[in-house]
């Protein structure tokens, strides 16, 4: 059998004629004088060198046709002028498109290859194809938007390399030209002018090639902030209007909707374009080269000095484009944000790997310091394998994006926290009373000003909380905080080379979050979210090991509060009587009762609440309210589980196992105290000058002003101290060892006492205001916490000597009006409280001893050089060989762990005992005690001999 059995299914070869009458139907060309199919244009110059049209010459046939001058001399078989040069080429755009001839692939193939060389050299063709991609109503040349949209996708697959050039300066200068909101448009048009892999590739050569003219610059520069402030408001992007945007509610959701819907549909769109250069090779390894230039070239946005600028000042560009490159690569991660971390290859040492990225990165902090740091020799100018390698592609995203992050987001933060929000205050006071005088012309100013910084404040929130950008954060810092877990736990010497803004992204966007709406996670997280924070804050917040900077730790407060379920101000965590538990609330619960490292979270939040005190702002120590506030209440919270609680007490054990060495916990109930003293102190001034300015019945407007500040530094004081004594009252129920420990005893029952007799004493009408409510002041719920301090300690002995051995507050009566106040209470559990408190009187009773007054004041060798106090146990230091008392140096080294005397370095371990003289003065003790009491009897003796002989009525 010699036939193919498959010869029936070849098909069959292509008759050569058919092909050319194909093309000549379609194009209206001929190479033949005497051609059948007409009306069709002669061309002259390849009649005789060729027979017939083919794959191999049509190409050629078009761009001759295109060339002809005067076709209508060359018509057969027709009348009329037919169009020649570029009028022809956009006609034949419209009839390839449309048509469904059999030649269709080999007509665009080779139509395609002589539109892109065509358009290389002839702008005005380019122009008016691409004005009739964009175009959203019909143009002269009749092409329609989808027509104009494939052939330049055909001019870019078969075209030369520039065919596209044209097309990519025309877009790049309609894109410059064009608002916020027109750009989202212009974005959906190029996402079909540029949707295949070709042109994409031609858009980021062009970008890459021409610098100035690159049109991602150009995208990326819309700011939805006001680039700077403007006497006619109307010339901002949003909020144009400021009555309806900040007087009433309903106004003001408007515009924050405008914005975020507005900002959407940009993101969206971007990344519907840039979707393609993602996915291809080549066009991603091109986009990120023009990403990192841009980054590059805004380098200084981010740093310390953009953090402190004027609240009134200038945006510029440069932010505004790091803020759309964060927007576009919150997207692009999303395709591999849920891959493991073995799998994105992400290096800790990326930042520093070359001499570009050194240059880049070497102003940064990193999270732990480098003395010096070095690049080596045979480090290249830059690694292109970070944009070229898909595998390296992943890790090159990611530090990106945290890059674009810190340039954009942190400084717009940084400001909104600390100057912008006083500056506010100050322009509401300002408009207030200019309107109350009359003012028009100062009142106009200061809403001017005040329009600009609400336009900033508003437009932050409408980004930060538009879904897409927050859930995509969300995702986002889930994968670097696995990312820094696992760098801690295998590799943590890479710590030196990962900079701090890694950190302070987390912190910024979620900390703004949190102020932007109480619960804003809502159903946006699950368990790992949570138990991966939960691991990560343990590592990173718990002391200098992994993060050295105090400021990155106390930061990472609002994150822990918002992943706990302890922040009073959300009812959906079932924090307030009669709320109800949401899922998210549940969630919370479930996750914080499963987490394995219970001590390590307790052990963190305490090393963390330490750390404040090295870290304060220009307002001193007002500040360490704002950054200790979240602990207290997760402390709070802690402590009222059972598991956690354990945990909590162990660390008190271990403190008191160990209190030579200034353990944590001990430095913690040091730190506790201390605070507590020193406000109190400030909180007596405040009140005090509230009381006198309240009293004042003229007023002036600088009294008004000063009395509003000083009910806010109250609030911050009540505040404070509220959260100080309900943490003692509440430690006492566990700690109570470690509170009757010499070096701590006495400090907390001075403490205690005399916050008592400042609520319950004598004195307690100075803390008296017009209105407490204002400043949050309830003094019963204080009472009832240092009650269940002296409650709790009561069946310790040195406690209750401690206590009663206080001269400055302590006294019985103090004792008596507390238990009476809070039994009075209408509180049942103040009631409970109060009745236990009562029963102190007749414990306490027993430790009251009669005053001794020594006959002679001590030596000064007995007496502590700081305290001026006769010593119990004095001590000698070794380097400066001071003396002083024990409990005396360890509370100093709590604070400061050095000599006091020279300022160098000191432990508690290091002082030396002195047996020696701690035995002199108990001598001298004894001594003065024999005196005393020899006196008191002579004195009693003197007494009966004047009543024997006083003279008898």
């Amino acid at each position: 059998m010699t036939e193919n059995p498959f010869a029936l299914f070849k098909k069959p070869k292509a008759d050569p004629k058919i092909f050319h009458d194909d093309v000549v139907r379609l194009f209206k060309i001929t190479l033949n004088m005497e051609e059948e199919i007409l009306p069709a244009v002669l061309l002259p110059n390849m009649v005789g060198e060729e027979t017939f049209f083919s794959a191999l010459n049509l190409e050629e046939a078009i761009l001759q046709r295109a060339d002809l001058e005067g076709p209508g001399d060359y018509l057969l078989g027709g009348s009329g002028t037919p169009r020649s040069g570029d009028s022809w080429m956009l006609k034949m755009v419209a009839v390839i498109y449309s048509t469904s001839s059999p030649i269709k692939f080999a007509a665009e193939r080779a139509f395609g290859s002589a539109l892109g060389k065509r358009m290389s050299t002839r702008r005005m063709l380019a122009v008016a194809i691409y004005n009739a991609a964009t175009s959203s109503t019909p143009v002269d040349s009749g092409v329609s938007n989808e027509a104009a949209c494939w052939a330049i996708n055909a001019a870019a697959a078969y075209g030369p390399a520039i065919g596209l050039r044209f097309i990519c300066s025309s877009f790049s200068v309609s894109i410059s030209q064009t608002s916020l909101t027109d750009t989202s448009m212009v974005l959906f048009k190029a996402s079909e002018i540029f949707s295949s892999v070709y042109s994409m590739r031609c858009l980021v050569q062009f970008s890459l090639a021409e610098s100035k003219l690159c049109p991602f610059r150009h995208i990326f520069s819309k700011n939805p902030f006001p680039d700077a402030f403007q006497v006619n408001p109307n010339l901002y992007p949003f909020f144009k209007d400021f009555d309806k945007s900040y007087k009433t509610r309903n106004g003001l959701e408007e515009e924050i909707g405008i914005i975020r819907h507005t900002m959407s549909l940009y993101t969206q769109n971007l990344h519907r374009m840039m979707k393609v250069a993602l996915q291809d090779d080549l066009s991603r390894s091109g986009l990120l080269k023009i990403l990192f230039n841009i980054l590059n070239d805004n380098k200084e946005e981010g740093n310390t000095a953009s953090t402190i600028r004027d609240p009134m000042g200038k945006l510029s560009i440069k932010f505004a484009q790091s803020l759309s490159i964060t927007s576009l690569l919150l997207q692009a991660v999303k395709g591999f944000i849920k891959k493991p971390l073995s799998e994105l290859n992400i290096q800790s040492d990326w930042c520093f790997a070359d001499r570009l990225r050194f240059d880049l990165f070497t102003r940064q902090s990193t999270l732990q310091p480098v003395e010096s740091r070095e690049l080596s020799n045979q480090a290249p100018n830059l690694d292109e394998s970070i944009f070229d390698e898909k595998a390296a592609s992943y890790g090159t995203l990611f530090w990106l994006l945290h890059l674009s992050m810190r340039q954009s987001l942190h400084p717009v933060i940084s400001q909104f926290n600390y100057q912008m929000q006083h500056m506010m205050r100050q322009l509401q006071n300002r408009l207030i009373e200019a309107e109350r005088d009359g003012n028009n012309r100062e009142a106009q100013m200061a809403k001017l000003q005040l329009h600009y910084l609400n336009n900033k404040i508003y437009t932050l929130n409408a980004i930060l909380m538009e879904s897409n950008f927050k859930f995509a954060c969300f995702s986002f810092f889930r994968l670097t905080m696995k990312f820094l877990i696992n760098v801690a736990n295998e590799t943590p010497e890479s710590l030196m080379s990962i900079p701090e803004f890694v950190l302070e992204n987390i912190n910024d966007v979620m900390g703004q979050l949190s102020r932007f709406e109480k619960d804003f996670l809502a159903d946006a997280v699950d368990e790992d979210f949570l138990h991966t924070a939960y691991t990560y804050i343990v590592l990173y917040m718990k002391g200098p090991t992994y993060a050295f900077n105090p400021h990155l730790r106390k930061d990472l407060g609002p994150l822990l509060t918002i992943c706990t379920p302890f922040d009073r101000r959300r009812e959906g965590d079932g924090s307030h009587a009669g709320s109800v538990l949401t899922m998210v609330g549940q969630l919370r619960h479930s996750a914080i009762k499963n987490f394995e490292d219970k001590y390590g979270l307790a052990k963190a939040v305490i090393g963390v609440f330490c750390d404040c005190e090295l870290v304060t702002d220009d307002e001193g120590f007002d500040s360490k309210f704002t950054f200790r506030m979240p602990f207290y209440t997760v402390l709070d919270g802690l402590w009222k589980m059972e598991e956690y609680r354990k945990e909590i007490v162990k660390l008190s054990e271990e403190a008191l196992d160990d209190m030579s060495k200034q353990p944590l916990f001990l430095r913690f109930i040091s730190l506790l105290i201390d605070d507590t003293n020193s406000m109190m102190g400030k909180s007596m001034e405040t009140f005090q000058e509230i009381r006198t300015l309240e009293l004042k019945e003229d007023r002036t407007d600088e009294d008004k002003d000063r009395l509003e500040k000083l009910y806010r530094q109250a609030y911050s004081y009540v505040g404070l101290s509220q959260e100080t004594l309900n943490l003692f009252g509440l430690l006492s129920e566990g700690c109570q060892p470690l509170f009757a420990d010499p070096t701590l005893v006495s400090r907390i029952a001075e403490m205690a006492n005399f916050f008592m007799n400042m609520l319950v004493g004598k004195k307690r009408k100075m803390l008296k205001v017009k209105d407490p409510k204002k400043i949050n002041f309830r003094p019963i719920d204080m009472v009832k916490s240092l009650a269940l301090l002296y409650v709790n300690m009561a069946d310790f002995e040195n406690w209750n000597k401690a206590v009663c051995a206080d001269e400055r507050a302590f006294s019985m009566g103090m004792i008596e009006e507390g238990a009476k106040i809070l039994l009075n209470s209408s509180l049942p559990s103040a009631q409970t409280v109060g009745a236990k408190f009562k029963e102190l009187i007749l414990i306490l009773q027993d430790y009251i001893e009669e005053e001794i007054d020594f006959e002679e004041e001590p030596p000064d060798e007995f007496c502590d050089p700081i305290m001026g106090s006769l010593m119990e146990d004095p001590v000698e230091l070794p380097k400066s060989g001071a003396i002083l008392c024990r409990n005396t140096i360890a509370r100093q080294l709590l604070v400061t762990p050095i000599d006091p005397f020279n300022r160098q370095p000191l432990t508690l371990e290091e002082v030396i005992p002195r047996p020696d003289l701690k035995e002199q003065i108990k001598k001298w003790k004894r001594e003065q005690r024999e005196k005393y009491s020899k006196s008191l009897s002579e004195r009693s003796v003197t007494k009966s001999e004047e009543l024997e002989h006083a003279p008898m009525d």
